[in-house]
């Protein structure tokens, strides 16, 4: 096992790759965002956002939990020189997921059809679907390369890359005569195959590389799906609960509302890059310190990484916080009023910036099961929520689901991670 200072050295070139990767492209994602709601108007935006969350949220169950098992896995095995078994569960994951992925997209699209009608929705959502077994094998990829610890090699493919060649197409689009609600989506396929194929041929490089031993037999699904079920199941119920609202209002409320809540969202950008800039090199080295019952080191790493992430978050809700309509403004006149949605949604992310990892460690400290079951009970009660709140209060009722249910979450997760593993994940880090 590599030493503190060489794991935090290999921790913190992660977190530094990721936060100049991910800013630069949620920066170009943003500038994106904004052309696109420009263009499409708050009602058309909010159709695109809601067609493009629903295949994100698909893509999840579809990977069957591999892309975490692999993050997992792939550097116990490199600790453990097993790189012939890495390989053969490598072939397994990817073969089942391409199944799976590929049917569910298959049966989304014959529902679609069979449905009939002709609307906005229905013909994005259409478009979208080849998304999901593309987003499902990136992932995958993703998964298998962040377990080598090669955290900018499975980052840029799929954000800096991805990001820059959307926003070139958007503003090509736009400049030729404008952008459809479904063209906007048929750009976004458009990227997400480009970076696919990059993740899969640059983890083919990385396994070509390693050392050849003995044939190993062939994988049985069975072997990793116990374990990957509850695993991806856990990072589903997390998407899903981060795009409840946003779906529940494209269902009951207005598209008016659904665009706020949309472009809320997306001001939630820099929560999203610092989280990232620490789970993405973290995964792996929790599962190796775990497994390697280094529990003090873990518990060391732990609270610096927390404390980081908790710190930068409070700046960035502070801003949110203090001026929402002039952040909401970039997006247009029609986004300015949903300034308490957006510092509610502020509020819940720092919430969550508190104990940013709780739910990974459990995750790669083999308490799976325990993390599924807080992240299904709190999509529940988010869902209640929005379904009761929505209706009356558009965007801001969905605003308030968010916030308690993040709450709810992360008062479970703390909780067992302490009780369970002896890990206090918290940003006081208490050993």
């Amino acid at each position: 096992m590599p030493s503190d200072g060489s794991l935090r050295q290999a921790v913190s070139r992660g977190a530094a790759a990721t936060l100049i990767l991910r800013g630069t492209a949620m920066a170009l994602a943003g500038v994106a965002a904004i052309v696109l709601a420009r263009e499409l108007g708050s009602s058309g935006y909010g159709i695109y956002s809601w067609a493009f969350a629903w295949v994100a949220a698909l893509a999840v169950p579809a990977a069957l939990g591999a892309d975490e098992l692999l993050v997992r896995q792939t550097g116990v095995a490199v600790d453990r020189g097993e790189w012939d078994q890495l390989r053969a569960l490598v072939r397994s994951t990817f073969g089942r997921v391409l199944l799976v992925s590929l049917g569910l997209a298959i049966a989304g699209a014959t529902a679609l059809v069979l449905a009939g009608g002709s609307d906005a929705r229905r013909s994005a959502l259409l478009v979208a679907l080849p998304i999901l077994p593309l987003g499902a094998l990136a992932a995958l990829a993703q998964g298998a390369l962040l377990g080598f610890g090669r955290t900018a090699t499975a980052v840029a493919p799929g954000t800096l890359g991805r990001q820059a060649l959307f926003l070139a197409l958007v503003v090509t689009a736009s400049a030729a005569g404008g952008v459809s609600t479904s063209g906007a989506v048929a750009l976004q396929l458009t990227t997400t195959a480009a970076a696919s194929v990059a993740l899969l041929l640059l983890l083919r490089r990385v396994l070509a590389a390693g050392p050849r031993t003995a044939a190993v037999p062939a994988v049985r699904p069975s072997e990793w799906l116990r374990t990957s079920i509850p695993m991806g199941a856990a990072a589903m119920f997390l998407v899903v609960d981060a795009q409840v609202g946003l779906l529940v209002l494209g269902a009951v409320g207005s598209a008016h509302d659904a665009g706020v809540y949309a472009a809320a969202l997306q001001c939630t950008a820099p929560f999203v890059l610092v989280l990232a800039a620490g789970r993405l090199p973290l995964g792996s080295v929790v599962a190796r310190l775990r497994a390697a019952g280094e529990r003090e080191r873990l518990q060391r790493g732990l609270r610096t990484a927390t404390r980081a992430v908790a710190g930068l978050s409070a700046a960035a809700a502070a801003v949110l916080i203090a001026v929402p309509g002039s952040v909401l403004g970039l997006f247009g006149d029609d986004f300015s009023r949903g300034e308490a949605t957006l510092r509610l949604i502020a509020v819940a992310w720092l919430i969550n910036a508190l104990c940013a990892f709780n739910g990974l460690v459990l995750i790669m400290g083999g308490e799976e099961r325990a993390a599924m079951r807080a992240a299904l009970a709190c999509l529940a009660l988010d869902a209640a929520l929005c379904l009761a709140l929505v209706p009356p209060l558009g965007a801001r009722g969905a605003a308030i689901a968010v916030l308690v249910s993040v709450t709810a979450r992360n008062i479970a997760n703390s909780v067992t991670t302490r009780r369970r593993l002896g890990i206090d994940t918290t940003v006081l880090g208490r050993p």
